[in-house]
């Protein structure tokens, strides 16, 4: 079987090693890519194909609703939300992140 290829956007270095672990003690089947900005996931995005995208949301960056933008338009790969301490999604992206799911 075809490892899974997986998108980490997340711009704190310890979660994504943190997740990059759990995710090695759970399946050994997966190759993942990390994109510590949306600059970054952006460019990887457009140089490979990825199976799913993990982001790491983040109520106080602006910038995430013209990434979510570009997710929710030009692309069909699922993306999963991750968030820190029952962060609250804010509800404006709600419409942009309609096929998305969303981990508290």
């Amino acid at each position: 079987m075809k490892p899974m290829r997986i998108l980490s956007i997340e711009k704190n270095t310890q979660d994504y090693l943190n997740l990059r672990q759990v995710l090695d003690e759970q399946a050994n089947n997966f190759n993942m890519d990390w994109a510590p900005n949306y600059e970054t996931a952006l460019k990887k995005i457009e140089n490979n194909s990825y199976d799913v995208y993990l982001l790491g949301y983040d109520a106080k960056q602006t910038e995430q609703q013209h990434f979510f933008d570009f997710l929710y338009h030009f692309n069909n790969i699922p993306t999963i939300l991750l968030t820190k301490n029952n962060e609250s999604v804010n509800t404006m992206l709600l419409p942009l992140i309609d096929a998305m799911d969303i981990f508290y």
